[in-house]
């Protein structure tokens, strides 16, 4: 069968569309038909080699929505002609203390779907069977892609940490962020939203927000330190790198080990776009805050 994919050679180069060879279906592997597949700004970042850990040629594309075409004899759980979805990672060891804990994404040999492996920008994408998972028929699959990524990003820490009587600060509201406030309010939880805009208010408010506060509001913050159960940030430069020292002093040896917990982490300066003051202002409410954590990438 012709596999066609848009391939980029080299960092910065464009994509070209070829023919691929997948070659034969591993024996615990699943072969998804693409029908849709977001962007995302880390397939950007592995197109440019922004991380230094692009490998070229690669296939873009972690947000990926189809159905299955193939099924290998020792894959489970999932037939052909199902609707699913693959995000960030396709592959782990399935037998480390991680895998085994229910912490795949923390094995030392999880397999990113687009580093080291062909990913969605494609007619066809593979991935372990324990990284393809079944969507609901009735979602809008068009829509779904983001929530592979973005979406379970933002979702996890809410299931792992928050309860439906906890107050919850979602710090920006821009791609994750926003999937963030709806998944709080959804939740039942008292949802605050930080914005360095208040022309974004009406917008947080309208996913879910009971309170909107602007990072420019010193008093506010200040107000507003030690009232949260959990922070969870859209952008994980700015937390970690400007927090990370101050929460390790502030929390629990417990606490900080479950709740500063991002991923991965941009290697790229802080951005300043929302304003050193801001940082210093967030480092003074996380010291009386029990949890933060972070966007993952």
């Amino acid at each position: 069968m012709n596999y066609k994919a848009w391939v980029t050679k080299a960092a910065k180069q464009p994509m070209v569309l070829e023919t691929v060879d997948l070659g034969p279906l591993g024996a615990e592997d699943v072969e998804v038909a693409v029908e849709h597949c977001g962007l995302c700004h880390s397939d950007l970042s592995v197109l440019n080699n922004e991380w230094g850990t692009s490998q070229y040629p690669t296939i873009l594309g972690h947000e990926v929505v189809g159905r299955v075409t193939a099924v290998g004899p020792n894959a489970k759980g999932l037939k052909v002609g199902q609707r699913v979805g693959v995000g960030w990672y396709s592959g782990s060891c399935m037998h480390c203390r991680q895998c085994m804990s229910g912490s795949h994404h923390l094995c030392p040999q999880v397999q990113a779907t687009i580093i080291g492996h062909r990913g969605g920008f494609a007619t066809h994408i593979r991935s372990h069977w324990a990284w393809v998972f079944p969507l609901p028929e009735k979602l809008n699959f068009a829509e779904a892609g983001p929530l592979l990524c973005g979406g379970v990003t933002v979702f996890a820490p809410l299931v792992m940490y928050a309860k439906p009587t906890d107050r919850v600060g979602i710090i920006g509201i821009g791609g994750l962020g926003h999937m963030a406030v709806k998944f709080a309010a959804a939740y039942g939880c008292d949802v605050t939203a930080f914005t360095s805009s208040e022309r974004t208010f009406d917008d947080a408010k309208r996913f879910g927000a009971n309170h909107v506060v602007t990072t420019k509001d010193s008093a506010a913050i200040k107000e507003l330190g030690g009232s949260f159960n959990l922070l969870d940030c859209d952008d994980a430069r700015l937390c970690f790198t400007a927090q990370c020292r101050a929460t390790n002093r502030a929390l629990p040896d417990e606490q900080y080990q479950r709740g500063l917990r991002p991923t991965r982490i941009r290697q790229s300066p802080l951005p300043y776009r929302a304003g050193c003051g801001f940082l210093i202002r967030l480092t003074k409410l996380l010291l009386v805050t029990r949890r933060l954590r972070g966007k993952q990438s």
